[in-house]
């Protein structure tokens, strides 16, 4: 959203983007009732990640059908290796997260522990696939680690 509503400010629209807002936070709620019974806490989560999408996906189509946004060429070419990148992530994650099972049995230190240690092989695995599969580049990682907020 931070990528997408500046488009429309700028433009002096804002009444779309409250529009998409308001469409998001009626699938969220829909969502978050629906899932809960179903996934529990888990539920409302995924509804709002999927709400968070929902937003992303109005906001780009309507850009889109405006024709004021078009994707370049090193989008385009990065995007499907940039999901596969996600998606490897993802298989890691869920796989140590099955080998520390038992970490999060145990006392807020252990799951504290476990916590970390999955959070770091998804940043690190993430960096290593992206490399890997050419989504990015070795410097363009280094310098989302190292720039100053000045």
């Amino acid at each position: 959203m931070k990528i997408l509503q500046p488009a429309f400010y700028a433009r002096e629209d804002t009444k779309t983007p409250l529009r998409c807002a308001l469409w998001s936070v009626a699938a969220n709620t829909v969502l978050s009732v629906a899932l809960f019974f179903v996934l529990d806490h888990v539920g409302i989560a995924l509804a709002t990640a999927l709400a968070a999408w929902l937003n992303a996906i109005l906001l780009g189509a309507i850009l889109w059908r405006r024709s004021l946004h078009r994707l370049d060429e090193r989008f385009t070419h990065r995007l499907p290796r940039i999901l596969v990148a996600s998606v490897m992530m993802g298989v890691l994650i869920w796989a140590a997260q099955a080998g520390l099972a038992g970490w999060f049995d145990k006392g807020f230190g252990a799951r504290l522990t476990a916590l970390t240690i999955l959070i770091g092989a998804g940043l690190a695995g993430f960096a290593a696939f992206a490399l890997l599969l050419r989504a990015a580049r070795a410097s363009e990682l280094k310098e989302l680690l190292t720039r100053s907020k000045a």
